[in-house]
């Protein structure tokens, strides 16, 4: 018992702290079929070095379901099986160092694909850009499961596999913009 205090206490302790948005932003285009996400950071994200493990400094997901609004837990059950995973994507910003792109995956629990954090398969890549602190890319509705270009969303930004969550998870019938988001949870 001893022990698993300690270890705890270990990693709570070396948790670090992502790069924080100081807003975001998306813009639903119907016509057209996409949306584009935009955030700002507080200070420009390192998307290129990675650790002794593999994983890059700065990273950034966005949990989206477009069928309802769902608590963060419900995506992490979808992908071990435990629950319907319709509706549910991850927009994962891991994927950069590695292919220079972010990938749009679809969660499921068959594939049994360990790629994108074993969430499930890519379904699209998109180009992003960054220009200083700004990031910028555009997904298509229908890459997100999405076909009326309402939907929810949370966002996580992650250093070094540490993830801060904005409660950013608000239905989106058209545009949204969040200043100065706050944390909702540290793991």
């Amino acid at each position: 018992m001893r022990l698993a205090i300690g270890i705890a206490v270990v990693l709570l302790t070396s948790v670090a702290h992502a790069v924080a948005p100081q807003w975001l932003s998306t813009h639903v285009d119907r016509k057209a079929g996409t949306v584009v996400f935009t955030v700002m950071f507080e200070d420009v994200p390192d998307f290129t070095t990675i650790d002794t493990a593999g994983r890059q400094a700065d990273s950034f997901a966005f949990f989206v379901d477009s069928e309802q609004p769902s608590p963060i837990q419900d995506f992490y059950q979808a992908a071990a099986g435990q629950q319907d995973a319709t509706g549910k994507s991850i927009i994962w910003g891991e994927s950069i160092h590695s292919s220079g792109v972010v990938s749009v995956v679809w969660v499921d629990s068959v594939s049994g694909s360990t790629a994108n954090g074993g969430w499930g398969r890519t379904v699209t890549t998109v180009p992003f850009t960054l220009h200083g602190a700004m990031l910028r890319f555009e997904v298509p509705l229908l890459d997100l499961q999405d076909d009326d270009g309402v939907f929810w969303y949370y966002v996580t930004t992650v250093e070094y596999g540490s993830a801060d969550c904005l409660p950013a998870f608000a239905p989106l019938s058209n545009d949204a913009h969040y200043r100065n988001p706050e944390i909702c949870w540290h793991l």
